[in-house]
C-alpha cells in the first residue's frame, strides 16, 4: 500500500511538471523529471514484486491446506466433515479462522462461516483431531493436540488475507481464547460464540462424574447410533476427552486474572443456551473488559446459527459481523 501511494504522488508530480508543450524546461527540470520517472518505474516494479510474492505465498498456503485435508480424509474423516476454505470475492479480505465445538466438525459451522463470508471475510475452518471420523477417535486426543492444530491453521492463514481474526464456538471458543493468550501475534480480533469455559452446572457435573466413574460416554446410547453421527456431530461424546477439556477450562479461568487480551474481544451469545455456563462467560467478559458494544445476544439455543422467520436474529448478527471489519 505504501508503494502504491508513492507511485500516485510521483505520477502527479510528473504529470504536473514534465508535460510537453508548457515551455522550454530548464536543465534542472529535465533532470528532475528523469529522476522522477526512474523512481516511479522502480516503485511500480517493487509494487508488482510485492503482489507476486503475496500471490505465491497464498498459492503455497492453499496447497498446504489441500494436502492437510487430503491427509485427514485418508485418516478416516468423512467427506462432509472435512474442513474448508471460503474465499471472499475480495482477494485481500481479512481471514477468520473458525473453530468448532467438541464432538462436532466444520460441517456444523457452515451457516456462520457463510455469514462471515457475506460480511467481508474469507473463512478458514479448523477440524480438531479426533473429530469427523468416528466417536471412538475423540478419546485418542487431548488439548495439546487441538492447540497445535489451531496454531498450525493460524500460521497458514497469515498468507491468505490482509488480517487474521480468530473465532470459535462452544469448547472451540474456549480453545480460541487459549490460542489468543498463548500466541497473541498470530491473530487480531477474537470472536467467541457461546464460549464453553464451563458447562451449565448440571451438565458439567454429569460429564465429570461419568469420566471419574470410568464410563466411556456421556450418554446412554450406542456410539454407533445414527451411523456414528447425529447430523453435524457425533452421536456420542467421549466422557474422558470431554472431562479433560473441561478441566483445562478450569485452568483457563484462573489465567484470566493474570493475563489480558490486548486486541479487541467480541462475544456472541445465545438467549436460550443450554450448554455454556453463563456466569463463566460474564466473568471472562468482566476480566477482559469487553464493552457492551462488542456483545450480541442472538435468539435461540445456538450462537453459531441464526433462526429464520419472525423474530429472526439474522439482521442483528449480520450487522454485528459487518462491524468487525470497521
Amino acid at each position: 500500500m505504501t508503494s502504491f501511494r508513492y507511485c500516485f504522488v510521483l505520477s502527479f508530480i510528473v504529470g504536473t511538471l514534465c508535460v510537453p508543450g508548457l515551455g522550454d524546461p530548464s536543465d534542472s527540470q529535465v533532470l528532475f523529471c528523469q529522476n522522477t520517472n526512474r523512481l516511479l518505474g522502480e516503485a511500480r516494479a517493487a509494487e508488482r514484486a510485492q503482489v507476486a510474492t503475496r500471490l505465491e505465498k497464498k498459492r503455497d498456503a492453499l496447497a498446504g491446506f489441500a494436502r492437510k485435508v487430503a491427509r485427514q480424509k485418508e485418516s478416516g474423516v468423512r467427506e462432509e466433515h472435512l474442513p474448508y476454505f471460503l474465499q471472499n470475492k475480495d482477494p485481500n479480505a481479512p481471514v477468520v479462522v473458525l473453530v468448532h465445538g467438541i464432538g462436532e466438525s466444520p460441517k456444523g459451522m457452515r451457516q456462520i462461516a457463510e455469514e462471515y463470508q457475506a460480511c467481508g471475510y474469507s473463512v478458514l475452518t479448523v477440524l480438531l483431531n479426533g473429530h469427523g471420523s468416528k466417536p471412538e477417535d475423540l478419546a485418542l486426543f487431548d488439548v495439546p493436540d487441538w492447540q497445535k492444530e489451531i496454531d498450525d491453521n493460524l500460521r497458514l492463514a497469515q498468507s491468505l488475507g490482509s488480517r487474521v481474526d480468530l473465532a470459535g464456538y462452544s469448547v472451540g471458543g474456549m480453545l480460541a481464547a487459549d490460542a489468543k493468550l498463548r500466541n497473541p501475534e498470530l491473530s487480531h480480533k477474537l470472536i467467541l460464540h457461546s464460549p464453553a469455559f464451563a458447562l451449565a452446572a448440571d451438565r458439567q457435573k454429569k460429564v465429570l462424574g461419568s469420566a471419574d466413574a470410568g464410563e466411556p460416554w456421556t450418554a446412554e446410547i450406542p456410539s454407533t447410533a445414527y451411523g456414528g453421527f447425529d447430523g453435524y456431530r457425533y452421536a456420542q461424546t467421549s466422557a474422558p476427552a470431554f472431562a479433560r477439556v473441561l478441566r483445562f477450562g478450569e485452568k483457563m479461568r484462573q489465567r484470566w486474572e493474570e493475563q489480558q487480551i490486548i486486541t479487541p474481544v467480541y462475544l456472541i451469545e445465545a438467549s436460550n443456551d443450554r450448554m455454556a455456563d453463563a456466569q463463566a462467560i460474564e466473568n471472562f467478559a468482566s476480566s477482559q473488559g469487553v464493552p457492551a458494544r462488542r456483545r450480541l445476544v442472538v435468539r435461540g439455543p445456538h450462537a453459531r446459527t441464526v433462526q429464520a422467520g419472525e423474530g429472526s436474529s439474522a439482521p442483528e448478527l449480520q450487522a454485528f459481523l459487518h462491524g468487525l471489519n470497521n
